[in-house]
């Protein structure tokens, strides 16, 4: 029985998300990550919150007053003052706000990289063989032991990276300058196609996964996962 209730919380365990602490070598689970720095760490924890607390400040106000700034330029000149504005001064604000979005990304990711990375990283498991991996691991691992299968992560990688970031980024689009195009229908449409062909893809993508795992499995059901 307790060789049973052990295989099982290993089985659970190999498909939940890690915690590598770096300062003493531990391993856990990652929703106790914040008791071990706290308890063990609570110096670099207190670095770590107040990292944190900066960070979302910085965050928000950029965020805050870049959105407000593109409201203002968008319809002051027209409601207030009674100009009319051109598509070419709405595209110039908009763009303005992303810029102004992502301007302080590269301070926040050096944040990151120092307060976090640098003391821990989180382990992720491989969809194929469910070893614990680190998240910046995950590219070697699949190059060198699925190598069969590193096209298909590639193309993966990019699509989890980019398809949600495109299409949040053409709704916002969409539902501001594209809008007074007078296009109708047809500014959607491809927002619509876009969403479709991505989850085409996920459920694909998913089924793909299922397949190789098993394949994984049937060769390799008695012998040791590979550890990064």
């Amino acid at each position: 029985m307790e060789a049973l209730a052990s295989s099982r919380h290993v089985i659970r365990g190999a498909h939940a998300l890690a915690y590598f602490c770096k300062l003493c070598r531990a391993e856990m689970l990652f929703e106790q990550r914040e008791f071990h720095n706290r308890g063990i760490h609570p110096d670099n924890f207190e670095r770590q919150q107040r990292a944190h607390a900066r960070n979302m400040r910085i965050v928000i106000t950029a965020v805050v007053g870049s959105g407000v700034g593109f409201f203002l330029g968008l319809f002051v000149p027209a409601a207030m003052l009674g100009i009319h504005v051109p598509v070419w001064y709405v595209i110039a604000i908009f763009i303005a706000m992303c810029a102004g979005i992502f301007v302080p990304f590269p301070f926040v990711a050096k944040t990151r990289r120092i307060y976090f990375e640098d003391v821990g990283s989180i382990l992720v498991p491989c969809v194929i063989c469910s070893a614990k991996i680190g998240e910046q691991d995950v590219r070697p691992h699949f190059a060198s032991v699925h190598s069969e299968e590193f096209r298909h992560f590639r193309r993966s990688f990019w699509m989890v990276r980019i398809s949600p970031n495109g299409i949040l980024l053409y709704g916002i689009l969409a539902g501001t300058f594209l809008s007074l195009l007078g296009l109708g229908v047809w500014v959607w449409l491809p927002l619509v196609v876009w969403v479709g062909l991505f989850f085409l893809w996920a459920v694909l993508a998913r089924r793909h996964w299922q397949k190789a795992r098993g394949a994984w499995r049937a060769t390799h059901a008695w012998g040791s996962l590979p550890r990064q």
